[in-house]
This record gives structure tokens, C-alpha cells and sequence, in this order.
């Protein structure tokens, strides 16, 4: 492998080392799921002291680039560099963030539900308790990862278990956005930390009680009447959300009467 000493930079000597291993990442030196050298043959030929290193390597373990085994060795962790990034202002569906960021990306475990509305459900799609709905359920992954656990729930109007089939493997908001007559003029949204119960830790392949985010989602057609509800379990090390704030600057722009009156 061609690992060349780190070059001295303004930075601090840990943080040129952690940006030399991410380079070397990047380059192809080292790959997902590569095991790293020994701490004291990486050491040395990165010119720096052990304790440096491995304050550099918790640095990356911290983010989600190493994994560390103990006894067995640093291996670059195998979901590096597979993370979905989106802006929350933009609606865009998973299939749509991953066709744009070159990850590819698979539906397993699909089922659809047909049910009845029960109260939480109705209020928030402004249905009468007991209306027929429709529930569809997928995990997703990416290169093969487990990242995403989908349920969306839809008046049968809207979808129903005839509009989606065992192959089905795109987005219920691309699918809503085909039907004929339907359109989506804007979703609300509330992000929160939660951690995986058993059922959810089972279906994502994680350790039971680990921080996961849960998006869900409420989209409305050109009338404002929701027509979809979703909820979205995220594995945080897999998607990275964004918001853009925008500021009123005229907030300060008092006039000198307002400010003696």
C-alpha cells in the first residue's frame, strides 16, 4: 500500500492525520471493509506517534469511519461513505436522493395492510374513525445496508392494496404523484431521536435501544386535505438531513416613534 508520512500542515497534528486516513480513503488505499495496519506499523509510516494515531482513529470512530474490533483489529467500517443527504426543504423521495447521489438502492420486506382508521390516524388525515385505509410497509438498502424502515398510511381512496403489487419498488409519494387527478402541494414534517425498540432494531438489523431518527410526514393534495401519512426510521450513520434558515431583517427596523411611544 502506498501511505506516505503526513505533511505538516497549520492544523493539529491529530487532525492532519485523521485527514491523511480519510485521503487515503478517498484514493482507494484503503476500501469499506478493510482491515487498517497495526497502530504501531500505521504509526510509523505515517511519521507520528501512536497516541496521535489513535487519538485520530476515536476521531474517526466517533464519525462513522472506522470500526474498531477489540482483539481482532480497525477495519474502515463497511456503510462508510453510503449516506443519503437531503434537504428538508425539498420533498424528494429516498429513490430520488439515491438515483441523484449514485447509491443503489433496494426494497425488502414489503407488506400491505388493509385497515381501518383508528382515532390518532383519522385526526391527523381528517377522516372519520373506521375509514378504510391502507398501510404499506418496506425496508430499505442501500448497497445492500439495512437504512430505512418505511410506513405509510393512506385513505384506500387515495391508494389502495390494488394499486400495489408484490414487485412494487419505488416511493408511495412518486406513486401518489402518477394517480391521475392527485397532486402534492406541500408536506409537514417533524424530526425526532428515538431508540429502536425490538421490533425496529429486528427489521434494521441494529442493537435494540440505538438512536435512530424518525421522520414523520404528512402530505396534503392543492385543496390542503392530507392524503398520506408517513413515518420514516432512519439509521442516523446512513442519511444526513440539512435545513436551510432564512432570517427576517427587518425585525430590527423600528421606526423612532415606536421606539419612545
Amino acid at each position: 500500500m502506498d501511505i506516505q508520512p503526513v505533511k505538516t500542515t497549520k492544523e493539529s497534528l491529530v487532525e492532519q492525520v485523521k485527514n491523511h486516513l480519510l485521503d487515503l480513503i478517498r484514493r482507494g488505499v484503503y476500501k469499506r471493509g478493510d482491515k487498517l495496519d497495526t497502530e504501531v506499523d500505521l504509526a510509523t509510516k505515517l511519521g507520528v506517534a501512536r497516541g496521535t494515531l489513535r487519538e485520530a482513529l476515536n476521531n474517526l470512530e466517533l464519525a462513522g469511519v472506522v470500526i474498531r474490533k477489540h482483539g481482532i483489529g480497525t477495519f474502515i467500517a463497511s456503510e462508510y461513505n453510503i449516506r443519503l443527504q437531503s434537504e428538508l426543504e425539498k420533498h424528494e423521495s429516498v429513490l430520488d436522493l439515491a438515483a441523484r447521489q449514485g447509491i443503489q438502492i433496494q426494497y425488502t420486506d414489503l407488506k400491505m395492510i388493509e385497515d381501518s382508521a383508528d382515532s390518532m390516524v383519522a385526526k391527523i388525515l381528517h377522516i372519520d374513525e373506521g375509514t378504510s385505509i391502507t398501510r404499506i410497509e418496506r425496508v430499505i438498502l442501500a448497497d445492500g445496508n439495512r437504512v430505512a424502515f418505511m410506513k405509510d398510511i393512506t385513505p384506500s381512496q387515495v391508494l389502495s392494496s390494488a394499486d400495489i403489487d408484490h414487485t412494487f419498488q419505488g416511493s408511495v409519494l412518486d406513486l401518489i404523484r402518477r394517480k391521475q387527478g392527485l397532486k402534492v402541494s406541500k408536506a409537514i414534517a417533524k424530526i425526532e431521536a428515538i431508540n429502536a425498540d425490538l421490533t425496529l432494531a429486528q427489521k434494521l438489523e441494529i442493537e435494540p435501544g440505538l438512536a435512530i431518527l424518525v421522520l414523520e410526514e404528512t402530505l396534503f393534495d392543492e385543496d390542503e386535505k392530507p392524503m398520506e401519512l408517513s413515518y420514516n426510521f432512519f439509521v442516523p450513520n446512513f442519511f444526513q438531513f440539512m435545513v436551510s434558515r432564512y432570517y427576517n431583517n427587518n425585525h430590527n427596523n423600528v421606526s423612532q416613534s415606536d421606539r419612545h411611544a
